[in-house]
């Protein structure tokens, strides 16, 4: 069978049981939802019967799709004694990813400056200051923490929140 083509002939050698029909997938790089070929064989001249078994369908997934990323509070912080931080998973840990993120000060009670240090950069890097930062994953990495240093001011806080967007 010709590449491309939708139609075909094999023929079985003597002795053999089955025959291979190859399917040859194209990295187009687009984002697509998966798709399928059916392959559907068809009587001859006469030499051979077809059972019930006569088509398969092979599901061509798609390696193109965006990752999945889920956010998740592991622990929280206390003044002088506790860091918190915050964890990131992803669904795909084929390839590198670098996450970019921003501390949401307008859904936050606690103040950027004030009541904490943001992380921004790099894990190796571990540069505090700024409101965005971006977290890398390597190769076969599922999840990321990023650290939130906390400004012990011997002030009374009440409960403080900080929250992330992507």
């Amino acid at each position: 069978m010709k590449s491309g083509s939708t139609f075909g002939t094999f023929t079985f050698k003597a002795g053999e049981s089955s025959v291979y029909i190859p399917i040859t997938v194209f990295d187009d790089n687009l984002i697509e939802t998966d798709k399928t070929v059916r392959i559907v064989l068809t009587t001859g001249n006469g030499n051979y019967e077809l059972d019930e078994n006569f088509e398969a369908i092979v599901t061509i997934k798609d390696n193109d799709r965006p990752t999945n990323i889920r956010v998740e509070t592991i622990q929280h912080g206390i003044e002088g004694e506790q860091e918190p931080f915050i964890r990131l998973h992803r669904d795909q840990t084929d390839k590198p990813l670098t996450v970019t993120f921003e501390y949401d000060q307008n859904a936050s009670t606690a103040i950027l400056g004030t009541d904490f240090e943001a992380f921004a950069g790099t894990l190796s890097g571990m540069l505090y200051g700024s409101n965005v930062g971006t977290v890398q994953f390597g190769i076969g990495e599922e999840y990321v923490d990023i650290p939130i240093k906390l400004i012990n001011d011997n002030l009374v806080d009440y409960f403080l929140q900080y929250q992330l967007k992507s």
